[in-house]
């Protein structure tokens, strides 16, 4: 069997040629996007490494939304839990996502051609 890349960029990807093949590896992509959303950057790190963390996370957030798209994503309880438990609860990643979402809405209204 093909091993599923747990990258946030590949699950973009992934969700728009092949959600089936997504949706049944999404167990196993929960974890992942966890980690790499709630990933911190130390506090001595400098602000190129906390820019680089930020855009991780934002990736993952990112990745994540695309996923949240398809139908039939909300079906997996550990998919589900990403967000009422971990994103919801976080404010920073809160904000994050619902940046991601308008930037959505923002670009569905210029796709009307």
């Amino acid at each position: 069997s093909a091993r599923v890349s747990s990258g946030p960029w590949l699950s973009l990807s992934f969700s728009v040629v092949a959600p089936g093949a997504l949706l049944s590896a999404l167990e196993t992509l929960v974890e992942p996007l966890k980690n790499t959303a709630t990933k911190k950057a130390k506090a001595e790190a400098v602000q190129q490494e906390k820019q680089r963390t930020e855009d991780v996370v934002r990736s993952a957030l990112r990745a994540a939304d695309a996923i949240a798209r398809i139908p039939g994503s909300e079906q997996c309880a550990l998919f589900r839990g990403l967000f009422d438990d971990v994103i919801a609860k976080d404010p920073a990643l809160k904000a994050a996502l619902d940046a991601i979402h308008k930037e959505h809405e923002a670009q569905d209204g210029m796709d009307l051609s």
